[in-house]
């Protein structure tokens, strides 16, 4: 008798990431199984010297994510009566109406291949609150941004944690870290949106 699992049954079984059931029969595939065991020693051996870091859970756009949610779309760009965005290009978005905004410190995602990168902001004397950008009427606020050189779908996020501080010290992967596992958490609101770049 063989096994079926993957290593990426295995991994979700390592992270505890798996229904009890599913993870039950993971146990025991790996109990009955020394290959199995010898695969879960590698890709615990490899998870702790890579240091792979948790993975940013952004929802897709027109999805609110985290427990109070926000809009966040795309404003209308004409050029020549086309809607073209080119690399370098300025885009806006605008975020919908937030009642703490205040409290709440403003983060820019950016998407490289499958994992996101906080964009912004990138250094001390960029962190500010979300308040810095002037509501409008209706409470949005329209936030502008940079189209990045990639061609094609662009993908990017706004998150709004509370404004506790950061460790500018840290590098961006460890300064980032309980953003990550609060945005997880459903404990900070984040949203996305696509824009093509052509």
């Amino acid at each position: 008798m063989s096994t079926t699992l993957t290593d990426r049954d295995l991994l979700a079984w390592l992270a505890g990431a798996l229904e009890p059931g599913r993870a039950l029969d993971v146990q025991e595939e790996v109990s009955a199984f020394p290959e199995v065991r010898a695969r879960v020693a590698l890709l615990t051996q490899r998870l702790q010297e890579d240091q792979i870091r948790p993975v940013w859970r952004i929802p897709p756009p027109g999805v609110a994510g985290g427990r109070r949610g926000f809009t966040l779309e795309r404003a209308a760009l004409a050029v020549m009566g086309e809607e073209v965005i080119r690399p370098g290009d300025r885009f806006t978005v605008r975020i919908g109406a937030v009642p703490d905004a205040e409290d709440r410190r403003l983060v820019v995602l950016y998407r490289r291949g499958a994992d996101w990168d906080v964009v912004f902001p990138s250094r001390e004397d960029e962190d500010v609150q979300l308040d810095v950008i002037p509501a409008e009427p209706s409470g949005e606020r329209v936030l502008e941004l940079v189209a990045q050189e990639d061609l094609g779908e662009q993908r990017w996020a706004v998150a709004l944690p509370l404004a506790d501080p950061v460790d500018w010290s840290l590098a961006p992967e460890a300064r980032w870290q309980s953003l990550v596992e609060r945005i997880a958490t459903g404990e900070v609101p984040v949203t996305s949106v696509r824009i093509q770049v052509q």
